[in-house]
């Protein structure tokens, strides 16, 4: 029987697991393999090795794994060791960076046993025992760490609030390591964490004596029956926080100074976005007006989604709304100043991103080039749903609503046409005679009402719940179907819609079919059909 300690464990398979992941990026790097099939295959070699190695030292153990299938005994087990086999899979794929890592916890009952995080680029790695040496207290301008792609809406207010510089990083045990080597005096995150991103990252920072909670001050719990951690994770030093040296202390530093930048100017203010297994969730972010629409609101939404196009490890995006509404509509005061100047003004940026357009000319408008991108965008119309907010989610691939939300096309009510192309989607999803009566009345209707109707894949009880099935439907989608069949098939659905002659369509299938069949994608779906297994796509 071993005598390895639960943190002797954690730590040797983070290290041995970075060790992996650097053989992995290096042969396929030699090799010219581009970013995606890198980040698939690193997730996929080191969530292997750590379920074998779990496995065989500790076979009484549940595991909770990014990667991994749920372990049903996780449940009722009292030890459950947490891991993230490849913390900021995009800044793996990115030649040249370091800010990705390996996470390995254990949880048993109500507290971490144990836990490591590796930074595999750096030949670091951090455990609970020994816990790592706080170095003194001496920056006199605290710094903040957060997220490379985005400015969490918390960590603009800290940041604004305290003066703070700020470093950009990927991984989350990235971020939260810097704070523990004094790169960094604060982490803060906020948003739809998964219990693995934060689990080993938190556990290293509470044994080094940090304050580690959530955003309200409530502790970290893990173990959930959801992976998703709960109501805005975050690795917060409060008042008291230490100041530290600077990046001198770490060397190799962890922070890269080309990303240091201050937050006193904010990106994106009216849209927010977070990247988890693949999926990607968009807010509209107005939550003082309702998320009511405006120009800023839509270049920035345009902007996000072309930049999620551009990210190959997205594989499915899920639109809702900082609760309580999804999206109003137009702005009020924006529909008084079309009214003032009898003319309207979208309000729209110059360099106007263009996610979508050029697959097709009748895609090339909002917000019709959804049906042009490559991934199933799915709305998430978690409260009050109104006008453009509502020709957005119409143009989405799937809808999944709160029972309760109350929608309307708005439009005749303030003596307007029907906007948006509504006219056109609209008796495609529910028919001519229900499209009727909500274009021309402009009534409030809920999804509670118009269950049958064909609008909606899902309705659930309230906006939290309808955010979740959302999620949960695109996850299905990220990791449980080939990312080219599934491409592919929405470009036929939309393509066929314009076709007015099946046997078009029948020969334009027969042609992907030839093609499909001589895929490595294809090779692995037959492969787990026979073997009675979920596939493993790359």
């Amino acid at each position: 029987m071993s005598t390895e300690t639960d943190c002797e464990l954690a730590t040797r398979l983070a290290v041995e697991a970075g060790r992996l992941l650097m053989g992995v990026r290096a042969e396929l790097t030699g090799r010219g393999a581009p970013s995606w099939q890198l980040m698939d295959m690193g997730d996929l070699a080191s969530h292997r090795f750590l379920l074998q190695a779990l496995t065989e030292a500790r076979p009484d153990d549940a595991v909770l794994s990014e990667e991994g299938m749920e372990d049903p005994r996780r449940f009722t087990a009292d030890r459950v060791w947490i891991v993230d086999p490849l913390d900021g899979t995009n800044e793996f794929g990115e030649h040249g960076r370091s800010d990705w890592a390996v996470h390995v916890a254990l949880w048993e009952r109500d507290r971490f046993a144990a836990g490591a995080v590796s930074l595999p680029a750096l030949d670091l790695v951090f455990s609970t025992d020994p816990a790592p040496l706080l170095p003194p207290q001496q920056r006199e301008q605290p710094r903040l760490v957060t997220s490379r792609n985005r400015n969490p809406y918390a960590a603009v207010v800290v940041a604004n609030a305290l003066g703070c510089d700020a470093v950009r990083l990927g991984s989350a045990g990235a971020k939260a390591m810097a704070v523990v080597v004094g790169e960094a005096d604060i982490y803060v995150h906020e948003g739809g964490m998964y219990q693995w991103d934060s689990a080993a990252p938190a556990a290293v920072a509470l044994a080094a004596g940090l304050h580690v909670s959530r955003i309200d001050g409530s502790p970290m719990v893990y173990n959930e029956p959801r992976p998703v951690a709960a109501r805005l994770p975050g690795l917060p030093q409060g008042a008291g926080r230490r100041r530290v040296a600077g990046t001198a202390r770490c060397s190799p530093p962890l922070t890269q100074a080309s990303e240091q930048r201050s937050l006193a100017v904010v990106d994106l203010s009216a849209v927010r976005f977070e990247i988890a297994d693949r999926v990607a969730t968009v807010w509209l972010h107005r939550p003082h007006r309702h998320n009511a629409w405006t120009g800023r609101m839509h270049s920035e939404y345009r902007w996000v989604l072309a930049h999620l196009d551009a990210l190959p490890a997205v594989r499915a995006v899920v639109v809702t709304g900082t609760p309580p509404a999804f999206c109003v509509g137009g702005d009020s005061a924006a529909l008084a100043g079309h009214a003032e100047r009898g003319a309207y003004d979208a309000g729209l940026a110059t360099d106007l991103a263009l996610p979508g357009y050029g697959v097709a000319p009748e895609f090339d408008a909002d917000f019709a080039f959804q049906f042009a991108m490559r991934f199933p965008i799915i709305a998430a119309v978690n409260g009050a749903c109104a006008g453009v907010g509502l020709a957005l989610a119409l143009f989405c691939d799937l809808r999944f609503g709160a029972a309760t939300a109350r929608l309307t096309t708005a439009a005749p009510k303030l003596g307007l046409p029907a906007e948006y192309g509504m006219s056109w989607q609209l008796p495609r999803l529910v028919g001519v005679t229900r499209a009727a009566d909500l274009l021309l009345s402009g009534r409030v209707f809920t999804p509670a009402e118009t269950i049958e109707w064909g609008m909606w894949n899902g309705v659930e009880a309230d906006g939290e719940a309808t955010l979740a099935a959302a999620q949960q439907y695109a996850l299905h989608l990220a990791t449980g179907v080939g990312p080219q069949a599934l491409a592919t098939t929405k470009a036929q659905l939309y393509r066929d819609l314009l076709h007015h002659s099946p046997a078009a369509a029948i020969r334009d299938a027969q042609q992907l079919l030839e093609r499909a069949m001589t895929t490595a994608e294809y090779r692995e779906g037959v492969a787990a059909l026979r073997a009675k297994r979920p596939p493993q796509f790359p």
